[in-house]
């Protein structure tokens, strides 16, 4: 018997080990396997690589390029010298597993020096050694192996008394155009121009900074009391000792010889035709930055003047872990845009997307930087007017800086281009079959809720030579108040798609106007003339949803004075353009403990924002995840669209709280992201509505290139910031940098937002 148990016993133990093992190889096998690989994209002529990361269930990667440098980017581009290296890609998940892949690149940047022309000067390039070139300071050199040569002058710490000139012939009374390259191991003035030996020179001072780069100088000079053909251009070096490099020195006949340095050439900078100039920040200052976030914005030296010959510019660095920080630029003056395009000129080292936001009208654009130096970004605001105060510049929102070059971008020369007359006058224009929503004829004061020190009311029209209503609604902002509006109550909630809204404004003064669709929180802001009665029209196409009610705050932030100068009248608010709706209804109140409303898109976007960005964010009635929508974003090039919804749980969701946001989410199988399109999510703690306080952001995912082509349900946590008035603000969003085959389409459904 005892035999027997223990036969048993064996048996069982045998049979148990063999079960584990099974278990142990079952689960080994459903883990997914990680596969590395890369695919890239090199430029010929500059040497810069774009790497396409295409690993498959991988989290985290580890570049090396084998020249010495590493990285943890997803999708990096980096610049090689010359030569042959192994790049290698170690792609990992979070459970520890890994593959690595490894390919080679061969980087030969062919010689494409041009050949230089001297115009009227003989070897202005130094190609030919000393040839024609004579004075105390001549010494030739070839550097670095390349095909052309430097002039470099030793000084003798004598004032001017160290010099490089060419015999060449001039006429009297004309002017010339002189231009070169110079460098300096210091900081220096020197001298430049044309003459004759027993003649005083046309000189003009030059400013060489200290620079290992060269810098071009361009300058306009006279011959009015000379010539001859033993005339010369002359360079002398100044007095601090040390080296000085000429290069590329062109003489011909044009210009206005004002004996102006213009310092440089435009190189591939374009200023749009007929372009108003916002700020060049040539005589500019650091307090025109407001920085917020951990943005700090200043102006700089040019240090290298070959493409941008600006002396000055500015200069925007995000530093080490801020994911908003950002500048705004003062204007001296206020800008009328009405279509308006603008173009700013940047350098950077890194692919940025950057954020270009015109103040005032709270209108946003976001385009990627080449990360090849210097470029002109062209913002088009078509469609867009109204009144600009300030310019906004934020690099890859939601993304934490690093403070180093590659968070750092220099720009100059802000432009508008092709700005349309805003026109002007006060005659008020009704729109071709436009539904009235109210006249005020009939109301009484009991339509508006009055908040922060705004109060509305209707009152006769005491002028009726413009407007001939007899009844007026007038709002006024209380003295001391920043935040004072009035909502206005309407007889039956407006379903709205695409749709144009116009109201007639009477102001004295110019009154930045906030014009609100409460139920969609849809909100554009655009500048009464203070001139009298207008019609001004807020577009809001591409909205749809449940409008509830009307929000107007003048000039949201500012205190007012409870005078005329802070009173407007307003009449005839009008709908326009509204196309039927196609279905859908009021926007329900999300069921109890959940926050977001409609997460199954079910009532046609009614309660969501759908914010294009470049990209295109619809409602998909033919992908969901149960019921019959979703919310569907396709991103392009350059583009972050994006779903979003705002202030949800105000006065419900507590401060230091920890909330869960979950959603499904599934890629095209036809358009899957890829080529560096990512996903991601954020929510921020809103502050009461109208505080200057900003929100604070809360990062649930960023850089998330794994897109799963069956529904997934992903899960995150976030804890809510001291001050949460306001409630709380979810935003997803499909990210594309600046490959130019960066693509991607991706469906959201069943989202919410509850208590842990």
């Amino acid at each position: 018997m005892k035999y027997l148990m223990n036969k048993t016993k064996y048996i069982f133990l045998f049979i148990l080990s063999i079960s584990f093992l099974g278990c142990e190889e079952e689960d080994e096998a459903n883990l997914p396997e990680v596969v590395a690989g890369f695919t890239f994209i090199q430029s010929e002529t500059t040497g810069t690589v774009t790497f396409t990361n295409i690993s498959e269930e991988a989290q985290l990667y580890e570049w090396d390029f084998g020249n010495g440098t590493t990285s943890t980017e997803i999708n990096p581009i980096r610049t090689f010298a010359e030569g042959t290296f192994t790049v290698s890609l170690k792609a990992s998940n979070i459970a520890g597993a890994s593959n690595t892949f490894e390919d080679q690149i061969t980087i030969d940047i062919p010689d494409t020096m041009p050949d230089f022309d001297s115009g009227l000067l003989t070897n202005g390039g130094f190609e030919a050694g000393g040839d024609s070139w004579t004075g105390n300071a001549l010494n030739v050199q070839t550097e670095g192996g390349n095909s052309f040569n430097l002039a470099n002058v030793e000084t003798a710490g004598n004032p001017f008394d160290v010099n490089l000139s060419q015999v060449v012939a001039i006429t009297q009374g004309t002017n010339y155009i002189l231009s070169f390259d110079a460098s300096s191991d210091q900081a220096r003035t020197m001298l430049a121009g044309i003459g004759l030996n027993e003649a005083p020179f046309t000189n003009t001072t030059v400013e060489v900074d200290l620079t290992t780069d060269m810098q071009t100088f361009t300058l306009q000079l006279s011959a009015a009391d000379f010539g001859g053909a033993n005339s010369r251009v002359l360079f002398d070096m100044g007095a601090a000792v040390g080296t000085v490099v000429i290069d590329n020195v062109s003489l011909v006949e044009g210009g206005d010889g004002s004996d102006s340095n213009t310092g440089g050439d435009s190189g591939s900078l374009e200023a749009c035709d007929g372009g108003e100039l916002v700020n060049d920040f040539e005589t500019a200052d650091d307090s025109i930055f407001n920085n917020f976030g951990g943005g700090v914005g200043s102006i700089i030296d040019n240090a290298d003047t070959s493409v941008n010959s600006s002396a000055k510019l500015g200069q925007y660095v995000k530093n080490a872990g801020e994911v908003f920080g950002g500048i705004t630029i003062a204007l001296e003056n206020n800008i009328a845009l009405n279509n308006g395009t603008f173009t700013i000129d940047v350098n950077s080292t890194s692919v940025r997307q950057l954020l270009f936001k015109l103040e005032g009208l709270n209108q946003e654009l976001i385009l990627p930087t080449s990360g090849a130096g210097w470029e002109t970004i062209s913002y088009d605001f078509t469609g867009q007017s109204g009144e600009v105060t300030g310019i906004t510049l934020i690099m890859d929102n939601g993304t934490q800086g690093d403070g180093t070059a590659d968070w750092t971008i220099q720009f100059d020369n802000i432009r508008l281009c092709g700005n349309e007359s805003s026109g002007g006058g006060n005659a008020l224009e009704a729109c071709d079959g436009g539904e009235l929503v109210n006249d005020f004829e009939t109301a009484d004061d009991s339509i508006f809720n009055n908040f922060g020190g705004g109060v509305g009311s209707i009152i006769d029209n005491a002028d009726t030579s413009v407007n001939s209503s007899a009844k007026l609604g007038q709002y006024v902002k209380n003295a001391g108040e920043v935040f004072g509006g009035i909502t206005i109550a309407l007889e039956n909630n407006i379903a709205l798609n695409n749709g144009t809204f116009t109201i007639d404004v009477n102001s004295t003064s110019v009154r930045q106007l906030l014009f609100k669709l409460e139920g969609l929180n849809q909100e554009l802001i655009l500048p009464t003339s203070g001139a009298g009665w207008e019609t001004i029209s807020y577009d809001f196409t591409g909205q749809s949803g449940e409008v509830t009610g009307i929000t107007l705050i003048m000039d949201n932030g500012t205190q007012g004075d409870g005078t005329a100068d802070w009173t407007i009248q307003f009449d005839n608010i009008r709908l326009c353009g509204n196309e039927s709706s196609g279905g859908g209804g009021t926007c329900t109140p999300p069921a109890a403990g959940e926050f977001i409303t409609d997460g199954g898109f079910e009532q046609n976007a009614g309660c969501w924002q759908l914010i294009n960005n470049g990209g295109t964010v619809t409602i998909s009635t033919t992908v969901n995840n149960g019921g019959s929508n979703s919310g569907q974003i396709k991103t392009t090039p350059g583009s972050n669209p994006a779903l979003k919804q705002e202030r949800v749980g105000a006065g419900t969701i507590t401060p230091n709280t920890t909330y869960v946001v979950q959603f499904d989410i599934q890629a095209s199988t036809t358009d899957v992201p890829a080529d560096g399109a990512v996903f991601q999510a954020f929510t921020f703690s809103e502050p009461a509505e109208g505080s200057t306080d900003p929100a604070v952001q809360h990062v649930l995912v960023t850089g998330d290139a794994s897109f799963p082509t069956t529904w997934e349900t992903r899960t995150y946590t976030f804890t809510t910031a001291a001050s949460v008035d306001g409630g709380v603000s979810l935003l997803l969003e499909l990210v594309c940098g600046g490959a130019g085959t960066c693509t991607g389409t991706i469906n959201i459904d069943n989202v919410s937002i509850t208590a842990q």
